[in-house]
């Protein structure tokens, strides 16, 4: 697929280098926001190798700065990350969880559904860093999470 590059050419790491995260890590900054990184053992597009050099990059390059870099992998699953609904429903909570303990750490006391709570100061945070475009998709799905959280209550 010619978007992605062709490694045969010798060009590729030029390519490469310009859109990997991996070798974008920006080490002048001293403090970035919490980072949950996932993986499945058995991805068979992406080997969790890949994640795995990336978070240990992440940690060995943010262990004198404030870089909050959590990882799971999960054995099972897939490219999707989880092999059946339980899986699924655990690697969701497991990013709500995060999200929560992120956005909560210095929020002030909130009243109200701690999760409508979380999806609205999620989407608002969402907003003001990466944009309009990308907070409607965090709402969009925020709003499709939640009509399954409220039916399945």
């Amino acid at each position: 697929m010619g978007e992605y590059g062709d490694p045969s050419t010798d060009d590729w790491d030029n390519f490469l280098h310009k859109y990997s995260p991996y070798h974008n890590i920006d080490t002048s900054v001293e403090k970035c926001p919490a980072l949950l990184v996932t993986t499945s053992t058995r991805d068979d597009r992406v080997h969790p190798a890949h994640a795995r050099k990336f978070v240990k990059k992440l940690w060995d390059l943010g262990k004198d700065k404030d870089w909050p870099v959590y990882y799971y992998e999960n054995i099972e699953g897939g490219h999707g990350g989880a092999a059946n609904a339980k899986q699924s429903a655990f690697m969701d909570s497991l990013a709500y969880d995060f999200m929560f303990e992120t956005l909560s750490k210095n929020a002030k006391a909130l009243t109200g559904d701690p999760l409508l709570v979380l999806l609205d100061f999620a989407g608002r945070c969402c907003n003001s860093f990466v944009g309009v475009g990308a907070a409607a998709d965090l709402t969009s799905i925020s709003e499709m999470s939640l009509r399954n959280y409220s039916t399945n209550r």
